[in-house]
């Protein structure tokens, strides 16, 4: 039975690509543009609210709270006073989500220009091999994953560790009632709770929405389905390996010699005799 040999892929049809290689990052990408924006505002409009200083990972201390009205110790000659978090933490928070909008916006260009895969088609714009930009996308989802991470974690660390603070400088005091407050000395912060909340949430959405994406290229490289392996058949041969079958034949010859007398049984005797040639081996005309 002819063999096969693998010589190398060619690239599919798009018609033979899957079309969810194409719709998920979208839907992806889409769901990080809008978290993304979501939180930024989140966090730009708490740092906003409490002129300029960051909230995340900072210490409060409350000097008095009515069960409402709550204010901090913030007399300079205090050592206890109130300590706000580092602006770089927050700053990291607020401006990286915008980054990741860019981002994700120009990656979801790409994927809407370049068709689902394949040699591309109509849907595409007219572009060819669409599967070109799989493995840079690779490379900037994965460097992007990584710091919406750090991110997520320290936004997330950041309302924890202020909550907690603000839990333990004063025993009434709740996190879970922040939206009930009101902050002496900051008269437009207000809903403070659910917008760390958003803010939180909409970090972790960033973050998951790019890691989708990123898995989802790594088993496109994994899988292949814009690429189709081609085999070459090969002949059927023989030990020779030259395309050409051997033969080994034995030829027989008569010797009319006449036979002595006195002659030994054997060639050269009276009558013919048999005698047997060395094989001799020719190719045949079969390819």
């Amino acid at each position: 039975m002819p063999g096969r040999q693998f010589v190398g892929f060619e690239v599919a049809a798009s018609d033979d690509v899957s079309p969810l290689w194409r719709a998920l990052p979208l839907l992806a990408y889409l769901t990080v543009i809008l978290a993304s924006l979501t939180g930024t505002v989140a966090i730009g409009t708490t740092v906003g609210r409490f002129h300029d200083q960051c909230p995340l990972y900072a210490r409060p201390s409350v000097a008095e709270f009515d069960g409402q009205n709550v204010t901090f110790n913030e007399r300079s000659s205090d050592d206890r006073r109130t300590s706000w978090g580092d602006a770089r933490v927050c700053n990291v928070a607020e401006f990286l989500p915008i980054f990741a909008v860019i981002f994700s916006a120009a990656f979801f260009f790409f994927f809407c220009m370049c068709g689902k895969g394949g040699k591309g088609s109509a849907e595409g714009f007219g572009m060819d091999s669409p599967w070109r930009i799989v493995c840079p996308g690779l490379v900037f989802n994965l460097g992007i994953t990584i710091a919406t991470l750090v991110c997520a974690v320290w936004t997330s660390g950041g309302v924890y560790q202020f909550c907690e603070e603000l839990e333990q400088s004063h025993t009434n005091i709740s996190c879970a009632e922040l939206n009930n407050y009101r902050f002496i000395g900051y008269p437009k912060v207000s809903n403070l709770r659910s917008w760390l909340v958003l803010a939180q949430v909409c970090s972790w959405l960033m973050f998951c929405g790019l890691l989708f994406v990123t898995l989802l290229l790594i088993l496109r490289c994994l899988c292949r389905p814009d690429l189709v392996p081609v085999y070459e058949t090969l002949a059927d041969e023989a030990a020779g390996g030259d395309g050409r079958r051997h033969s080994t034949d034995t030829y027989f010859t008569a010797s009319s010699t006449p036979r002595r007398p006195d002659a030994p049984p054997g060639p050269g005797g009276d009558g013919p005799t048999i005698e047997t040639v060395s094989p001799l081996v020719h190719r045949s005309a079969e390819p």
